[in-house]
């Protein structure tokens, strides 16, 4: 993969700054950065790993939310400016999201208002409401677990793509835990 830099400092700056690059070298022809073998260094599993590969690659992936801008995934993103609704409770059949959307609350705050805003959310891929809408207290924020330095959400579950210096994955639990 390449990158437009022009100095060898702002393509060693763009690499340390994703955590896709795992190494960089800039050369006449620009900078040539090298993506991290998820194939190798990733647990959640080689479906993942090529997703995250193809993101470099094409920028885009048939993944929601694990590239940053990507754009080929219109679910895991809301789908237009808030909506406001009576009432407004987590799945709500009453509320008109496109289909395999869920309609989320935007605040996790109890209203004494008649109305709500809320937002449709893929919650089988998106990283920031996993498994349902952390809004109304049901789901997860992948990206905040513990020790997790990248993650994604797959068929409603967190998918932990890499750990943080210090934490190691742990197989039986699926998770990252701290290295004593």
């Amino acid at each position: 993969m390449a990158n437009k830099s022009q100095t060898s400092a702002s393509c060693e700056s763009t690499c340390s700054g994703d955590e896709r690059c795992a190494s960089c070298e800039f050369t006449e022809n620009g900078c040539k950065m090298t993506a991290v073998d998820y194939m190798n260094e990733n647990h959640a599993g080689k479906p993942l790993a090529e997703a995250l590969e193809s993101c470099f690659a094409s920028g885009g992936s048939k993944y929601c939310g694990l590239c940053p801008n990507d754009r080929s995934c219109v679910g895991s993103r809301a789908s237009g400016p808030p909506r406001t609704r009576r009432n407004l409770k987590s799945n709500d059949s009453s509320i008109k999201c496109p289909s395999g959307l869920t309609a989320c609350p935007l605040s996790s705050r109890p209203s004494f208002k008649t109305t709500a805003r809320f937002e449709c959310l893929d919650i089988k891929q998106d990283t920031n409401s996993c498994g349902g809408c952390v809004s109304a207290g049901s789901g997860v924020d992948c990206s905040t677990l513990e020790g997790v330095s990248s993650s994604g959400c797959s068929d409603g579950k967190c998918k932990i793509l890499s750990c943080k210096s210090e934490y190691e994955y742990s197989e039986a639990g699926y998770e990252c835990l701290k290295i004593l």
